[in-house]
């Protein structure tokens, strides 16, 4: 067991937690996950201070508030961080989707245009980079704004990386042909920036792609009973969550994107890989063909009840 405890990985989760109840099932599935050390957690793409107190909230109530938390760059709250440029989708987003941030987390009378705390995200990311060269695995759960942001004014530090696993795009084009997944249309500009600095630098990304995300999830009928035996402060929020969101989607479950990204990490043998190289159009389509010396390896099939089955294990044990 000490020998596991050993091999920690070390990783900063980036997160756009929130909207879809996912980002907060990764953020407990990376919690009570062995394997992984998590050394911060930076948000992203809107109302990112907002973001900032859903996660400590999220952490105070599992007893980790010694993770630091950052807030990144923001399209929306522009008063604190804000973006330097506009994308298609910040612009239909805005003060109209204030309210939807943190639903069943924080009631809609709290303010979603709050001040950020600390240093910026990408500021901190490249500090720890720093401090740990070559051993913090960067896990992005949400639009690229933070890393794109790194990528183009600290590529030193980002160089530094040991490595980038993300969920976004599409791997296989055949399956999804001309899909504009959020993660990547959100933020076109970080997307580029980042798949581009892939192409030319060292450090290797490991990504995920939503034609295969979508069929791995976990119905209500599952989860709201699970939440329901725990009877705590986390269960009672995250019920209210996740009913709120697939009420709004009109669905009846919770689909494993972003779990998925860490579980590329903690457990790779339940993937199945290819190397790829990755081109981004201005309207985020993502295009990929094979390259067997690319930096950049695209997941083509999941191992989807297997993964659901160890996801189910740990999150018991937390909510």
């Amino acid at each position: 067991m000490k020998g596991i405890y050993m091999q920690k990985h070390k990783i900063i989760l980036d997160t756009d937690i929130g909207y879809d109840p996912d980002d907060v099932l990764a953020l407990l599935f990376a919690i009570n996950s062995p394997e992984i050390e998590i050394l911060g957690i930076t948000t992203s793409f809107e109302f990112t201070g907002f973001k900032q107190q859903i996660t400590k909230k999220i952490l105070a109530l599992v007893g980790r508030t010694d993770i630091p938390v950052r807030a990144g760059m923001d399209f929306v709250n522009l008063k604190y961080f804000p973006s330097s440029y506009q994308t298609e989708e910040s612009k239909k987003h805005g003060s109209k989707h204030a309210k939807r941030n943190g639903k069943g987390i924080f009631p809609p009378t709290i303010n979603r245009y709050c001040k950020p705390e600390n240093e910026f995200a990408p500021i901190f990311i490249k500090n720890m980079a720093e401090k740990y060269p070559g051993k913090i695995s960067l896990i992005c759960i949400g639009p690229l704004t933070n890393v794109g942001y790194l990528t183009r004014r600290y590529p030193e530090a980002a160089s530094k990386l040991k490595a980038i696993y993300l969920m976004g795009g599409v791997v296989n084009n055949k399956v999804l042909p001309g899909k504009r997944e959020f993660n990547i249309r959100a933020d076109v500009v970080a997307a580029q920036s980042v798949y581009g600095y892939a192409a030319i630098d060292k450090v290797p990304i490991f990504m995920i792609g939503t034609e295969v995300t979508r069929d791995v999830f976990v119905p209500d009928k599952d989860v709201i009973p699970m939440v329901e035996r725990k009877k705590s402060s986390l269960s009672r929020i995250f019920k209210t969550h996740i009913k709120a969101y697939n009420k709004l989607y009109k669905r009846d479950h919770t689909i494993l994107h972003d779990p998925l990204a860490i579980g590329m990490l903690i457990k790779p043998s339940l993937y199945e890989f290819r190397k790829i190289k990755v081109d981004i159009d201005d309207a985020g389509i993502m295009n990929t063909t094979r390259s067997n010396s690319s930096r950049i390896s695209g997941v083509l099939k999941v191992k989807g009840n297997e993964f659901i089955d160890l996801f189910k294990e740990r999150i018991s044990d937390i909510i």
